[in-house]
């Protein structure tokens, strides 16, 4: 679904929501009955429509989130390719992580790598890659529960 049709479709279902509400304050309908029907009936399509439309917005913050990892994702690889065309040491590790941390997060697990990498094997978590790694670290990976 293009920006556009996103906004077009929560402009819809704004004005369905519009027309709900004014169906329900018709007070020139005095059958109780019938009323009390079309207003439970509107109050669900209601509800239903604010659904449609927080996951619409979510759809666009989800497309956002997406474009900004794909540009991370390529800044990280041209980063590591002019690092390991232009390495003279083999001193670099470079690890990436397919999830966001927190920056005390990072900092843990920074500190976590630093101090396996000075043992010679670095343990990654599932959902992390090792990009670059010098010749007397050895990479493992921890393994999944239930798994030997």
């Amino acid at each position: 679904m293009t920006s556009k049709e996103r906004e077009e479709a929560i402009k819809y279902f704004e004005q369905c929501n519009s027309n709900i509400i004014s169906v329900c304050k018709d007070e020139n309908n005095y059958d109780y009955e019938k009323q009390e029907i079309i207003s439970y009936a509107a109050r669900k399509t209601y509800e239903a429509n604010k659904l449609a439309i927080e996951a619409l917005e979510l759809e666009k913050e989800f497309d956002y989130y997406k474009s900004q990892c794909e540009s991370y994702e390529g800044t990280i690889n041209k980063l590591t390719e002019t690092i390991a065309d232009n390495k003279s040491d083999d001193s670099l590790l470079i690890i990436k992580s397919v999830g966001f941390l927190t920056k005390e997060d990072l900092e843990y697990v920074c500190n976590e790598i630093a101090e396996q990498r000075k043992l010679g094997v670095v343990v990654l978590r599932q959902g992390w890659d090792a990009v670059l790694v010098p010749s007397d670290v050895e990479i493992k990976f921890e393994e999944r529960e239930g798994k030997s």
